[in-house]
């Protein structure tokens, strides 16, 4: 899908187009990426810790951005293989650039993408992760199908937005309202097993297995 197109596109829960934070691109994408880059280490963190990740593991990072949790993943040691798929050419240059080692060893591969669209092969991952990303999926029902369709059986979906009860103002500003973060639950609910909610100090997690 081309970058024009998706900028037309309209959230499924926010009530605005997407900005540059939203589909960076340019000269205003490269510094919403820097702001990405640093802003959101805080819930990269919270939602990895949520993580059992094995020897072995196949990764999915939905909306990588700048590349941090990319980076953070391969360099770990547990990980086989991370992959991403994001929809911003801006954000997979910065991510490549930061992932070079990991993408000359063959660990890492960053492709443009979207989550309805992930372009990858049914069961292909043990993990899919999403930072402060669903909230910008056009179609939220799409988006989870797809995901779906990539995790392997028993494979875990993670996702996680900003939390309205973040100590940054910046950050509670962003969080989304208990009907919408419900929407989530139940969506998820009719898709996958052992859903969870996990409200952490920065985000809102979102914890899903595929049925095996």
């Amino acid at each position: 899908m081309s970058t024009t197109r998706l900028w037309k596109q309209r959230p499924w829960a926010l009530d605005k187009p997407l900005n540059n934070f939203g589909l960076p691109r340019g000269l205003r994408g490269r510094l919403a990426g820097l702001v990405m880059y640093w802003g959101n280490r805080p819930h990269q963190r919270e939602l990895l810790d949520q993580l059992d990740v094995r020897s072995g593991d196949h990764i999915l990072d939905v909306g990588y951005g700048p590349g941090w949790m990319v980076r953070t993943l391969a360099e770990g040691g547990s990980a086989a293989r991370v992959a991403g798929v994001d929809p911003s050419k801006q954000m997979r240059r910065m991510a490549m650039r930061r992932n070079r080692a990991g993408i000359a060893s063959g660990r890492v591969r960053l492709e443009l993408g979207t989550a309805e669209d992930t372009g990858f092969a049914d069961a292909s991952f043990d993990h899919v992760l999403s930072v402060n990303n669903l909230a910008l999926w056009p179609d939220l029902e799409a988006a989870l199908r797809e995901l779906r369709r990539v995790l392997r059986p028993g494979g875990v979906l993670a996702m996680s937005w900003h939390s309205s009860t973040a100590p940054d103002s910046i950050q509670r500003s962003l969080g989304l309202p208990e009907h919408v973060l419900s929407v989530v639950s139940r969506d998820l609910e009719q898709l996958f097993d052992e859903v969870r909610r996990r409200d952490l100090p920065n985000t809102v997690c979102f914890l899903a297995r595929r049925p095996r």
